[in-house]
């Protein structure tokens, strides 16, 4: 079985107001994605998903992200947004940032990531 053990993402908007913030929770031995949202929080036990993602994340190369800067020439035309990035996991760890680029495979990363919130029950 695999442990996530870290997990954090934020994203700031060069042309709103927008700061998205997400980070890794424990209590009690179950664990959370608490994420911050234009103001909003939300609160996923992700516990029972944990597996599922990572196995479908441990193929996709994410462990080539590391120490990776991903800058767009052009920084001011979508997605100009900055972010960081960190997950870790047993074999897995990265830590990476961009600025109007992203790494490879990024959208099939977040869409398992959705995948484990949208099917765990969100707490208030």
């Amino acid at each position: 079985m695999s442990k996530l053990y870290g997990f954090k993402y934020t994203e700031n908007s060069f042309f709103e107001t927008n700061k998205t913030y997400m980070i890794l929770s424990e209590s009690n031995g179950r664990y959370y994605i608490d994420k911050y949202c234009e103001g909003t929080k939300h609160h996923f036990d992700i516990t029972d998903k944990i597996e599922q993602f990572y196995n479908e994340i441990k193929d996709l190369g994410i462990d080539k992200w590391n120490m990776n800067t991903y800058d767009s020439a052009i920084q001011y035309t979508p997605p100009s947004d900055s972010w960081t990035f960190t997950i870790h996991f047993d074999d897995i760890s990265v830590a990476c940032s961009g600025c109007g680029a992203v790494p490879p495979n990024w959208n099939q990363f977040w869409k398992a990531f959705h995948r484990m919130c949208s099917n765990s029950k969100e707490k208030s």
